[in-house]
């Protein structure tokens, strides 16, 4: 099989790899080694794409690496997408242990409490957005 791509779908692919490498091959992860080594493959293509500058090249492990160019031009995502999971995983994490705390939740349905978990958590994310971490408190 052969798939074309314009030289602007390549670059939007370069960076889709980048992100979906980095999000997701972690070394506790079975797929790692599937993401770096389609991530070689796409990257191995930058020349032919005019695109070198996003690509390194390592010839004693003969493997392509992103380059600090392009880790540089998704450096705004990964912040943002950064902070959105900070923010999601902590609000959920307070919510379930509020959760748990309350006296009645063995008389909740699952619908009440996921109704509930969900209305903790928009508290949270409310009370975050208005106040950050300025006024947390730790024992």
């Amino acid at each position: 099989m052969k798939i074309n791509f314009t030289k602007k779908q390549y670059h939007t692919l370069l960076k889709m790899i980048y992100l979906s490498t980095w999000v997701g091959a972690r070394e506790e992860h079975e797929e790692s080694e599937e993401f770096f080594e389609l991530e070689n493959y796409i990257l191995s293509f930058s020349k032919e794409f005019g695109m070198e500058q996003y690509a390194d090249y390592d010839s004693l492990d003969d493997e392509y690496y992103a380059s600090r160019q392009l880790d540089e031009e998704l450096e705004d995502v990964i912040a943002d997408y950064e902070e959105e999971v900070f923010w999601d995983k902590l609000c959920a994490l307070l919510a379930r242990r509020d959760l748990m705390r309350e006296e009645n939740i063995s008389n909740y349905s699952p619908e009440q409490r996921f109704e509930r978990l969900i209305e903790i958590e928009n508290k949270y994310h409310t009370y975050f957005e208005v106040f950050g971490l300025e006024k947390v408190k730790t024992e």
